[in-house]
């Protein structure tokens, strides 16, 4: 089994965040240069092959989003799609391929330091290896699902008080 991963300084926004009342070409643009983005940091990785003995190769990809505050689930597979669409691409199959599994983490940091880590796990028995781009963060505490579930039901609370 394999494992690469590699970080680099990208943000990850809600799709509420990223629409927002943007005008379609605008919203076109930042996901073409986004998916770029990626397509150019994947480039740093060895492919792993498609076949290993007589079997396909199981990926499994966890895409880690690095910022000081984060997401719901829902919200965090949203920002994360044209990730997974990237890297679908890049391994060369289609992103709902049973092949590929895909989990998704959080990370907190300091104010105003976002990135996104891809880490792909395979079959073969390639090298393990790991990069990071761009400046990382001082400090990283891994948010738990848990956690998510506290804070949405501690929102929860608020709103029906407030309401």
């Amino acid at each position: 089994m394999s494992t690469q991963s590699i970080q680099a300084p990208i943000r990850l926004r809600s799709e509420n965040q990223q629409r927002g009342h943007s005008h379609w070409v605008v919203r076109h643009r930042k996901t073409a240069k986004m998916r770029a983005d990626i397509e150019m940091v994947l480039t740093q990785l060895e492919r792993p092959p498609r076949i290993v003995g007589s079997m396909p190769n199981l990926y499994d990809v966890t895409i880690a989003r690095i910022a000081p505050q984060p997401l719901d689930w829902d919200n965090m597979a949203g920002a994360a799609k044209t990730v997974v669409d990237c890297v679908a691409a890049w391994l060369g199959i289609d992103d709902r391929d049973e092949c590929l599994r895909v989990r998704y983490e959080q990370w907190r940091c300091e104010p105003r330091h976002y990135a996104v880590r891809i880490t792909i796990e395979d079959e073969s028995d390639q090298l393990d290896r790991s990069r990071v781009l761009g400046a990382a963060p001082k400090r990283l505490v891994e948010v738990l699902p848990n956690e998510l579930r506290g804070r949405a039901l501690r929102d929860r609370r608020l709103n029906r008080r407030i309401a």
